[in-house]
């Protein structure tokens, strides 16, 4: 945040043509935004960690359900004082921010009546420490004494987290309002796995590295005791959670996969779409777009099928070009090095053409731990010392053909969540526009983190690829199209699940019979979408969007059009909801034919 401003600096700027009002009401806007900023890194102590914000690295986030009403109240005090701020004094760019806030905050409120629901389970295969059990030693640091003594404070007060988690639970129970059985039944073997050999526990591995002796001196040997009883304590607490989830929850899973097995199921779920696509739709507008999507990415489908020499269907098609073994890399080391050579080799050289100011941060690919999706994303830092990082699934070759490489690349590195992630983190923006705690099993009684925007960024990367010139041949290309159609059917399997009471085994079949993944894979995908309600639909829905805007842009400006300045546009100004989004793309379009009429 900037310096406040002297009174003779508010008089220079006054003489400037800009008025003090205006400077008070940019520097409220501005100290609000620091302030629920820094409150959010309070409460949420993992996440700022992971930012590079050290000061709560001693501690961990509540999941206390009796803060619940706490928080909302706090997140009503800063609606209050953001509804004080006068509008019309504030800048272009600080009104954005005064949008987003207002966004952000009421979500979060109106959210709030649902919270004896999703944010009362928070065992899922797909989120938190069991899923990700490296991921707090990626991002702390072990540079100091205090750095080993902050991350051991840290484990010890795991367990107490967890007696929070299973109260939670517990709750969920009572009021009926329990996950379906297909997002927990995978929890035990993962605590199994987890805790499989006590002394050579992944949280003592910074105590074992060459720098530990160096940085704690003649404390290492208590320090590591200390660090020993804390994991065997941890360990008996997540004996506690396997127990409990065997033995008491599973009994009480919600019997219908989708949240329509809830009393107002159909609302939550409106609810809860609206919370992940930032879109005013209904879940039958979604549905129906998800079959008009499908249609039409089948056709393409059809038609290079047919230029391959393809009869039948499409899953016939895919179900042969799968057992394919010129298309199944069995060396894990290899499949990584393609997708380097995918980056760094295709697609980085055309960047310049459709970018500006490019923020080249680098990005690594790595292995990734845990087996679900094909590839995630995780960002780097700002001044690019730890990089962003591509995790490929590379466990199953069947799952991770090399015709569906390019597509994935594509989605979550450059032009997709890492390119996107590297201009948000260069920009000019304040902190709460940059960094968002992505949580899906909590919303919609959460704060957003904007998922269309984001998903929906990066399967428009996939899309652009097409124009770049990046797939090279019929067999990408078909990747690329089980990937999109994957995307449109998410919208109406996960409508379907959720709100016209399918079944696990019809989504799954619905699923097969239009992309090229495995069953094996469709089972993992159908999961996940019955755990997190809505958010699939984030990336299609996204990108709908994003291509209705340039086509709106295009027609409106015709020659005057420029494709790298659009980009730009959306990179540079971070995560927003769409219809913001839609806000700044109108200004601009105002802005360049006003530019253009004075030449």
């Amino acid at each position: 945040m900037e310096p406040c401003l002297s009174l003779a600096a508010m008089e220079t700027a006054v003489g400037d043509n800009i008025s003090a009002h205006e400077i008070g009401a940019n520097k409220q806007l501005d100290s609000l935004t620091s302030d629920f900023y820094n409150w959010r890194l309070e409460t949420e102590p993992e996440w700022s960690t992971s930012l590079g914000v050290y000061k709560h690295n001693d501690k961990l986030e509540s999941w206390n359900y009796k803060d619940f009403e706490s928080r909302k109240n706090r997140a009503q005090e800063f609606l209050d004082q953001l509804m004080s701020v006068k509008t019309t004094d504030l800048d272009k760019t600080r009104m954005v921010s005064y949008d987003i806030l207002k966004d952000v905050l009421k979500t979060y409120i109106d959210g709030y009546r649902w919270w004896k629901f999703q944010p009362l389970n928070p065992f899922t295969f797909l989120e938190g420490f069991l899923t990700y059990p490296k991921k707090l030693i990626s991002v702390t640091p072990f540079d100091t004494h205090g750095d080993f003594l902050n991350f051991i404070i840290r484990i010890e007060k795991m367990p107490q987290q967890y007696n929070e988690m299973m109260e939670s639970a517990r709750l969920a129970i009572q009021y009926n309002h329990t996950l379906s059985s297909v997002s927990v039944n995978r929890i035990p073997v993962m605590i199994d796995e987890l805790i499989a050999n006590e002394s050579s526990f992944h949280l003592l591995e910074p105590f074992l590295e060459d720098k530990a002796p160096i940085v704690l001196g003649d404390s290492l040997q208590i320090m590591t005791e200390r660090m020993k009883a804390a994991i065997k304590k941890l360990i008996l607490k997540l004996k506690e959670v396997k127990s409990f989830i065997e033995n008491h929850y599973m009994a009480h899973t919600r019997k219908i996969c989708g949240i329509l097995g809830w009393e107002n199921g159909r609302q939550n779920y409106r609810d809860t779409l609206r919370w992940h696509t930032s879109l005013n739709v209904t879940p039958e507008e979604v549905h129906q777009k998800g079959l008009d999507e499908v249609h039409r990415i089948h056709q393409e489908m059809l038609k290079v099928m047919c230029k391959l020499g393809f009869k039948g269907s499409v899953r016939d098609c895919f179900n042969t070009l799968n057992r394919n073994p010129d298309f199944l890399m069995t060396d894990p080391e290899a499949a990584l090095q393609r997708y380097r050579d995918i980056i760094f080799q295709r697609i980085m050289p055309k960047l310049p053409k459709y970018f500006k100011k490019l923020p080249n941060l680098p990005i690594v690919v790595k292995y990734s731990s845990q087996d679900g999706v094909r590839g995630e994303y995780e960002p780097g830092s700002k001044d690019g010392m730890r990089p962003g990082t591509f995790y490929a699934n590379v466990r199953r070759p069947e799952d991770n053909p090399t015709f569906s490489m390019v597509s994935l690349t594509l989605h979550e590195t450059v032009p997709g969540h890492h390119l996107a992630e590297s201009y948000s983190l260069v920009s000019d923006l304040p902190p709460f526009r940059k960094h968002f705690n992505w949580r899906a099993i909590s919303a919609p009684f959460y704060f957003p983190f904007f998922n269309s925007y984001a998903e929906g960024w990066a399967l428009y990367g996939e899309y652009l690829g097409e124009e770049m010139g990046i797939y090279r041949d019929d067999f990408e290309l078909m990747g690329r199209y089980s990937d999109e159609i994957n995307r449109a059917c998410r919208l109406v399997v996960d409508t379907g699940l959720h709100y016209f009471g399918w079944d696990r085994d019809r989504a799954i079949e619905y699923v097969l019979n239009y992309t090229g993944i495995t069953r094996e894979a469709a089972m993992i995908e159908i999961d996940r979408y019955i755990t997190w309600p809505g958010q699939a639909c984030g990336y299609k829905m996204g990108e709908l969007k994003i291509k209705e805007l340039r086509q709106k842009a295009t027609n409106e400006l015709g020659l005057l059009f420029d494709l790298p300045e659009f980009h730009d546009i959306i990179l540079r100004n971070g995560p927003m909801p769409l219809s913001i989004l839609e806000n700044l793309i109108e200004d601009w379009i105002k802005d360049v034919k006003s530019t253009a009429s004075k030449i």
